[in-house]
């Protein structure tokens, strides 16, 4: 363990650097014998440091109780150690999102074989993400489905920079199937400047998965579920009045979150206070995770 929680790095650097050819765990084994997991995910141009200082922020308002499950997972998400250069560059990150994705569900799907009862039912993982930490999230979710049908207990997306028609019950990640039966909360704002400013720029360069004009370019961060004709069910949402960067060190998201987890599901959005189908060579099964857990 590196500091107060267990972590798990696709870094090869602190800052900028490239996807590491496997997972670094920093206690191994903690992840394997853990019964309760919540995962938090950061986002695009968030370097180690700023990662953790958001996490420990976010852990502060958590209950003891989920604070004790947290688990840091770390992604290259910033291209460069250059903030505003790794900005540029925005264009190469979601497919550093879907590598990470894939080893990801390698590294759980081979931690929970590897445990007595091999049975990953009696591991309840929740995943806290942000930003384009939640493309990681949702790429996730699809490969553990795809490899085992292991579904994610619950999943909690802020400040999503996903392309909306991906969430449609058409789209790639169909987000009625992402969590477990407790489901989904998409926590969004129109007042996130950074999707604002920059999302829709982004998107034009992934034509691979620009389908849809209207929709495509628009961030479920920003406008929610609503006209994508999504049934409520298991999946929640949630207005917010929070910028782009709000989001981890706000006390009413952490109570929103604490509230998902705990309580029943809710079928109307409320509002809070401010305070690429996988193909063969992406699947789970298709790729050979390199052995061993060095830097490098």
């Amino acid at each position: 363990m590196i500091g107060d929680y267990p972590e798990i790095s696709f870094r090869t650097r602190d800052a900028g650097g490239d996807v590491r050819n496997s997972p670094l765990e920093a206690r191994e084994g903690a992840f394997r014998r853990a019964r309760n997991i919540t995962l938090l995910v950061h986002g695009f141009n968030t370097d180690i440091t700023r990662a953790r200082e958001a996490y420990a922020a976010m852990a502060k308002n958590l209950p003891a109780e989920e604070r004790e499950t947290i688990f840091h997972l770390f992604w290259p998400g910033d291209v460069t150690e250059s903030r505003l250069t790794s900005g540029l560059r925005y264009a190469e990150v979601p497919n550093r999102a879907r590598d990470c994705a894939d080893m990801m569900a390698e590294f759980m799907m081979e931690e929970f074989e590897a445990r007595a009862d091999h049975d990953p039912s009696t591991t309840e993982v929740r995943i806290i993400a942000h930003s384009l930490g939640c493309r990681l999230t949702l790429e996730l979710c699809q490969r553990l489905r795809f490899a085992g049908g292991y579904k994610v207990k619950e999943v909690v997306l802020m400040a999503a920079a996903v392309p909306r028609y991906m969430a449609a019950n058409s789209g790639r990640f169909n987000l009625g199937k992402t969590g477990g039966k407790e489901g989904t909360l998409v926590l969004h704002s129109k007042k996130d400047k950074i999707l604002f400013a920059f999302f829709k720029t982004g998107q034009r360069y992934e034509s691979e998965y620009f389908e849809d004009i209207d929709n495509g370019r628009a961030a479920l961060g920003r406008f929610g579920l609503q006209g994508l004709g999504i049934k409520k069910g298991s999946i929640n949402e949630e207005k917010t009045e929070h910028d782009h960067g709000d989001y981890w060190t706000s006390p009413s998201v952490s109570q929103s979150i604490t509230n998902q987890f705990k309580g029943p599901v809710r079928n109307e959005p409320r509002k809070v206070g401010k305070g690429r189908n996988v193909s063969n060579s992406h699947s789970v099964q298709g790729r050979m995770r390199p052995q061993g857990r060095r830097l490098g």
